[in-house]
Formats: structure tokens, C-alpha cells, sequence
């Protein structure tokens, strides 16, 4: 079924937010237009200390294209201190860069509403700081962090290969890269430079794998789609001692001058490691927008493309497809997830401006067009990330090209206006432009990280911003009425 087709109406029309549970029985909710002038934008900054337990905006001169969160590094009693892992889409005279930055998460119900209020959009947050910087031969597409070994990050670059990185031992070129911004800043030469050489190179492609990639939660297996329309399979383990899992070998210094080409040999005089894959799955009749793995399986896969087909692989079964299901969308696909909490559901997004749910116990093999069990429509252009949430099996966030950041609940049955659908919980509408990515953190409940490229009037570069939804807009009824109640002297100011 199609729910909140939002056809005819303009562009970011309308953000809501509600208050406290069932919108009908409480009265919550707060609806706002918005003109081409970004005046929703201003009226959603009031909002934000109620919308929000904690938010932070962290301005970049060049956009992230993507960014994921690493593990927790120190827990404190007000905050937690996690890294983040982000690139940095620079010019094609300067070093792309893969970044690694410490984040500090206040703890629920620490910020004041004036801490949350008193951002600028423009200015770098205090909570974000640059640890490390990794140049990069070419720029970053997609970054995936390795869930077994959190020192590992591989990168998808515009190249068939894909590399694998050991941030702990890689040279840092945090100096380097703060002179080179100097120089662009005042106009100079900004001169030679050499880039990072990864620990090892993931070979298997035979076109640009630009996009499609993702990690495994069980093992240190990783899968990649690209325009040769195969998905490939690889797994680290088969390269532990190139990797330094010793803690001897592995972090190789930067070797060659800018551009995509063979990767130079290092100062010792060797050159990158490079590992083949395990198995290539073919299927696909077009581009493999993007992969993910099971949940608890690092042989079953999912893949989709512009081919507008889902398509589910076992490492057990051989190189086809054990499952296609085609015409999922009326045109390309650009992301699917898998539910963690529920096996059986998925979710995808594409071109179409549509977010998906399917259960996989019902969709069928061959040629016919795919049925979904939902079909969730209120974005205004081209949906390039989706992701179930880890906190409750329902809740998924969906983001796109509209700039406008959608979490959805599947078991909501009411709304708040006759053209929102019963399933939009609330709506992230802080970006200034089209939204890269995004992700739930695994450690900090009901808390997500998202990237920007920046385009409105006004502002340029890119922007992330690391939030934390206001427990009353998911929890029930009931839990929101009587936290009310508990604290009721407060509220009205009695003794």
C-alpha cells in the first residue's frame, strides 16, 4: 500500500514533530511551511531544545561523504567519548582526506535547552575535534568500519579497488593537511604532497566500484557492489598477518603523488599488499548501488541496484542469486538495510523517492514485480540512505537528496494532519542541503550522526550533526503522562 503521497505539494512542505505518544489523545505536535528561503529552517532552530535531548552541528569547509561511528573510548558520568570516522571531499589540487575525530555525547537529560539552543550553523562544534588525518588516493565515497576490529576502516574510492586501512598505525597527517588548508585560505601554492598508502588493497572488481559496500557484524568479511554489476565477497582473515594483527606489521607510510594509479612502493620498497576475493556473485544487469550483510551472517547478502531488483546471495549456495526480486522500484535503487531486530524484514530507498519495507517470507523469485509489505512516501527527491533503528524493530530513519531526515515507526496508526503518514514519527530537518548519510549509534539509544553536502543560499561546504530524539516524542502514553505527573509540582511551581 502507498501511504502520504505527497505529490503537488512543494518542495520540504511541512515539518511536524509530536509531543508525548498518540498525537490524537495528547495534543502534541507542531506543524510548520516552509518558502524557498529557508524559513523552515529558522523556525525549526526554535524547536530544537524540544525536539532534541542533546544536539551538536559540526560546520566542515569541504562535505563528508560519508561517516560512521567507531567504538566508545572513555565513559564518564556526563558523557560518553566516541570516535567517528569521516573524509573530507576536498578539491582536485588538494589531499583527500580520511579523518578521524573523537565525539563527545552528553548523557540523556544533561544539556540545558540553552546549550542546545546557542548553536551556529556555521561555526565548528565543540564536541567534534580532528584526531587524525589520513591522505587518501582519491576521494572517499564509503566508509565501513570493521565490527571485530575497530582499528579497521575500508574506503570505496572512484576505482575498482577498495582499500583497507589500520588507522592506529597509518602516518598522521594532521600537521600537513592544517598548513595545506592555510595555503588554500590565503590562495598560495599548495605544492607536492604525498598520500597514504593503505595496508591492503581489495581487488576482484573489473569496473569503478564507487559505492556499494558494507561490514559484517560477526566477522571481518566485507562485500562490494560496483558498475560491473557484481557483488563482491571478501574476507580479512585471509590477510591476518599482512593486516598486523601481531601489532607488528601493517601502517605504511604515504607513498605517491595524488590520482588514482598504482599505488607506489613504500620507502622499505614494498609495495601495497592485495588480497583477491573470496567469491563474486553475478545477477545484477546494472549497477550495484549498494550491499549489506545479515545481521548475524557473514555469508548471506543482500544487494540492489539500477537494475530497480533486490537481489539475496548465500557464500554457501555458489555465485547466483539465491532470491531476485525484480521491479522493487520504479527506477534505481540507491540503499538497502537489514532489520537487526527482525530478520525477515528489510527496507530500501530510491530514486523514486520512496522508502520500502519488505519481509522476505513473501516476496517470490522471478520476473514479477515485487510486492512490498509498505510503502512509506514523504521525501521531495531521491532517497540515498535508509537504516532500521537498533533500539526498536519498527523504527527505521530514511534521507535523502531533499535534505530532510525522516525516522518512521511502523506500529504508529495515527497522525497529526491528513497528508503526513500515520508512520512518520519526526522529521530531522537541520541540514542546509542534500544528506549523504547517516547512522544510528549502537551505544547511545535513540541517538544518530548525520552528513551533509551544503547548497542552500548562504552556505557552502558540508555540514555533520550528531543528535539525540527527545524521549517524549517515542515513548507512549502512558510512560510520558505519568513522568508528567512525577514531576507536576515542578511544571506548575508548587511547593
Amino acid at each position: 500500500m502507498n501511504v502520504g503521497d505527497r505529490k503537488g505539494t512543494p518542495k520540504r512542505s511541512l515539518f511536524w514533530s509530536k509531543i508525548g505518544g498518540d498525537t490524537a489523545t495528547t495534543g502534541g505536535g507542531a506543524m510548520m511551511e516552509l518558502d524557498e528561503n529557508g524559513r523552515m529552517y529558522d523556525q525549526w532552530k526554535t524547536l530544537v531544545p524540544y525536539v532534541y535531548d542533546f544536539f551538536t552541528s559540526h560546520k566542515q569547509y569541504w562535505p563528508s561523504l560519508s561517516a560512521r561511528w567507531g567504538p566508545v573510548i572513555e565513559d564518564g558520568k556526563w558523557k560518553t567519548k566516541h570516535h567517528l570516522y569521516h573524509c573530507l571531499q576536498c578539491a582536485e589540487n588538494q589531499p583527500q582526506q580520511l579523518i578521524i575525530s573523537c565525539v563527545d555525547i552528553i548523557k540523556p537529560r544533561v544539556a540545558s535547552s540553552e546549550s542546545l539552543s546557542t548553536f551556529h550553523e556555521n561555526y565548528r562544534s565543540p564536541f567534534i575535534r580532528n584526531k587524525k588525518h589520513i591522505f587518501h588516493p582519491g576521494e572517499i565515497n564509503k566508509i565501513r568500519e570493521c565490527a571485530l576490529q575497530p582499528n579497521l576502516v575500508v574506503t570505496h574510492t572512484d576505482s575498482p579497488e577498495t582499500y583497507v586501512w589500520d588507522i592506529d598505525k597509518q602516518q598522521d597527517r594532521t600537521n600537513e593537511a592544517k598548513a595545506i588548508a592555510d595555503k588554500n585560505h590565503l590562495g598560495t601554492s599548495i605544492g607536492h604532497y604525498e598520500n597514504n598508502t593503505p595496508d591492503l588493497v581489495l581487488e576482484g572488481h573489473t569496473a569503478d566500484a564507487p559505492y556499494a559496500l558494507a561490514g559484517s557484524k560477526t566477522s571481518r568479511c566485507f562485500a562490494s557492489g560496483g558498475v560491473d554489476k557484481k557483488v563482491v565477497l571478501w574476507n580479512l582473515e585471509d590477510a591476518a598477518e599482512t593486516l598486523g594483527a601481531d601489532g607488528k606489521k601493517g601502517g605504511r607510510a604515504s607513498m605517491n603523488s595524488g590520482g588514482l594509479g598504482p599505488l607506489a612502493a613504500a620507502e622499505s620498497g614494498e609495495a601495497a599488499p592485495r588480497l583477491g576475493p573470496k567469491l563474486v556473485f553475478e545477477g545484477h544487469t546494472e549497477t550495484v548501488e549498494a550491499v549489506e550483510f545479515h545481521p548475524t551472517s557473514s555469508d548471506e547478502i543482500v544487494s540492489v541496484g539500477d537494475d530497480q531488483s533486490m537481489c539475496f546471495w548465500d557464500a554457501r549456495g555458489g555465485s547466483e542469486p539465491a532470491l531476485k526480486v525484480e521491479n522493487a522500484h520504479d527506477s534505481d535503487i540507491h540503499y538497502v538495510s537489514w532489520n537487526s531486530g527482525d530478520d525477515n524484514l528489510l527496507a530500501t530507498g530510491g530514486q523514486d523517492a520512496s522508502v520500502k519495507v519488505w519481509d522476505r517470507r513473501k516476496t517470490k523469485n522471478g520476473g514479477g514485480k515485487g510486492m512490498e509489505v509498505a510503502c512509506l512516501k514523504y521525501h521531495d527527491g531521491p532517497v540515498n540512505h535508509i537504516e532500521w533503528s537498533p533500539d526498536k524493530s519498527s523504527v527505521l530513519a530514511s534521507a535523502g537528496d531533499d535534505g530532510v531526515l525522516n525516522i518512521w515507526d511502523l506500529t504508529k496508526t495515527s497522525t497529526v494532519a491528513a497528508n503526513v503518514p500515520p508512520q512518520l514519527l519526526v522529521q530531522h530537518v537541520g541540514h542546509r542541503g542534500r544528506i549523504e548519510e547517516f547512522q544510528w549509534n549502537v551505544d547511545s539509544p535513540w541517538t544518530l550522526m548525520s552528513t551533509s553536502t551544503d547548497s542552500v543560499a548562504g552556505a557552502s561546504g558540508g555540514t555533520i550533526q550528531v543528535f539525540r530524539i527527545n524521549d517524549l516524542i517515542y515513548n507512549s502514553q502512558e510512560v510520558v503522562m505519568k513522568e508528567l505527573e512525577e514531576y507536576k509540582s515542578k511544571i506548575l511551581g508548587s511547593p
